[in-house]
């Protein structure tokens, strides 16, 4: 991740744990219906919810 020394250890700790999860399920579920998606959470939700849309713009302007 770009940014990984400016957020708190904890919130990219935890990030990191579910992100490439994540990615797969959303990969997965973009080809079978690819619909916008909104990204949200609360409280640590919230924090990965921040993360993983960094993440998923950075990963559309990198064109992966």
């Amino acid at each position: 991740m770009v940014v990984r020394d400016q957020v708190h250890g904890g919130f990219a700790a935890a990030y990191l744990k579910v992100k490439d999860g994540v990615m797969v399920k959303l990969a997965d579920l973009h080809a079978a219906n690819p619909l916008p998606v909104v990204i949200c959470g609360h409280s640590l939700g919230g924090a990965l919810a921040a993360l993983l849309a960094l993440d998923l713009a950075l990963s559309s302007q990198r064109g992966a």
